[in-house]
């Protein structure tokens, strides 16, 4: 009985690919983009490899190196929380404002003859009736923002009073520092996740036209 050597490398070479991706590790097949991504959120940040198959001398050659990579990245990222921590750190969040009923949101607003535009909104929420209101940081300077935010958030409360006008001074101060500090941690994060995906994009156009390179070179020993 003969064996075709070709068919039994084929066959060894198959055999070593797990049936399913493993986790954190997407399969890409787009047109002549092959290979495997590595994408791994932590903290609200997202970090990604492109590993090509023509880069990294097959398809299971280009697995291998990515799994070496996650494992290697895992180690130096924190853990990922469960679903109940993951709770826990929202609410510790939105209560990191300064007054509970504040919450800040990144909101695509749409425009009559642009695309939408994204920006970021302070949203009070009453306690018992549950009316709610938005503020634009477009439209108002945030000192003024989180004055108004503060002020309906508190409508028709005891604390509205003329008498305790020091009362909601003072919570408007402690909310104005904490809404200025959570904005510059939020801008200053979704710098840093857009800078992330610019790479990952150019390390995919780069993977992208070597492999391009290299099946369109010509066979050396053609004449």
């Amino acid at each position: 009985m003969e064996i075709n050597p070709e068919s039994t490398t084929d066959t060894a070479t198959e055999a070593t690919l797990p049936t399913e991706s493993p986790h954190h590790i997407a399969r890409i097949e787009t047109g002549r983009t092959l290979g495997w991504q590595v994408r791994v959120t932590r903290q609200g940040t997202r970090h990604t490899r492109f590993f090509s198959d023509g880069v990294c001398g097959g398809r299971a050659e280009a697995l291998e190196a990515a799994i070496v990579y996650r494992d290697e990245l895992l180690k130096t990222l924190p853990e990922r929380m469960d679903r109940g921590d993951a709770a826990k750190k929202a609410g510790e969040s939105r209560n990191a404002l300064g007054v509970a009923g504040l919450h800040l949101t990144l909101r695509a607003e749409r425009r009559a003859t642009n695309a939408p535009k994204k920006t970021w909104v302070l949203v009070a929420q009453q306690p018992y009736q549950g009316a709610r209101r938005s503020f634009s940081l477009d439209k108002w300077p945030l000192r003024k923002a989180v004055w108004q935010a503060v002020a309906f958030r508190f409508e028709g409360d005891a604390l509205m009073a003329p008498h305790k006008r020091d009362e909601l001074l003072a919570l408007y101060r402690q909310a104005y520092k904490a809404i200025g500090r959570e904005l510059k941690q939020r801008k200053r994060a979704l710098k840093k996740q857009a800078a992330a995906e610019r790479k990952e994009r150019t390390q995919r156009e780069a993977d992208r036209a070597q492999h391009e390179a290299q099946t369109t070179e010509p066979d050396a020993g053609l004449d």
